[in-house]
């Protein structure tokens, strides 16, 4: 491979940037919308701890829960709110 440019195309996004992208939520908080479907899975996984979803399709996901008035990110982080508290 050598000669050849492995850059990661700019519309690729990792776990740490969706985080902040969304307000700054906790991991926790990031693989509880992923896991309730509300993100859409990961497009490459480059290791074991790099993983990179296509930003175009987050933003398109957050968009129709925007545009179907739920508030997905407020019910995932209520488990966590809870947890925090002792409940």
């Amino acid at each position: 491979m050598k000669g050849k440019n492995m850059e990661v195309k700019k519309d690729y996004i990792n776990t740490a940037q969706i985080c902040e992208y969304l307000g700054g939520i906790s991991k926790t908080t990031f693989w509880r919308l992923l896991q309730k479907g509300i993100l859409p899975p990961p497009k490459l996984r480059i290791s074991k701890t790099l993983i990179l979803w296509d930003f175009n399709e987050v933003k398109k996901s957050l968009a129709l829960i925007s545009q179907n008035g739920a508030n997905a990110t407020e019910s995932a982080t209520d488990s966590e709110t809870d947890s925090a508290k002792g409940a």
